[in-house]
């Protein structure tokens, strides 16, 4: 299943549960930062989840310091196939409180 897939089930699913949940494709904002800059980046409350592949890492570990930054009170989750495949590297490097495997470890 795609990315977007994935997401637009999980925030059906967060949704269904009683959460307010906002969905932001990262890869098509022209200016990252200013997203968290934004009031909706000032509105995060419990958890903000990031994907990445390995390609855009980098990008996600400077997302996560943005985030940890600008609400440091929320869950910082990573899922995607790079936070799968080398969930420690992940946790180690960037600024999360989870990683979310996408396979039984």
């Amino acid at each position: 299943m795609p990315a977007a897939a994935d997401l637009a089930v999980l925030a059906g699913a967060l949704t269904s549960g009683g959460h307010q949940v906002r969905v932001v494709d990262l890869q098509v904002e022209a200016d990252v930062e200013a997203v968290f800059a934004s009031p909706w980046g000032h509105g995060i409350r419990e958890m903000v989840g990031l994907t990445s592949r390995r390609p855009c890492y980098d990008e996600a570990r400077h997302i996560a310091a943005l985030v940890r930054r600008a609400a440091p009170q929320v869950q910082i989750v990573a899922g995607g196939v790079h936070a799968t495949c080398y969930p420690r590297e992940c946790l180690a490097e960037m600024e999360l409180d989870v990683v979310a495997s996408a396979r039984p470890t």
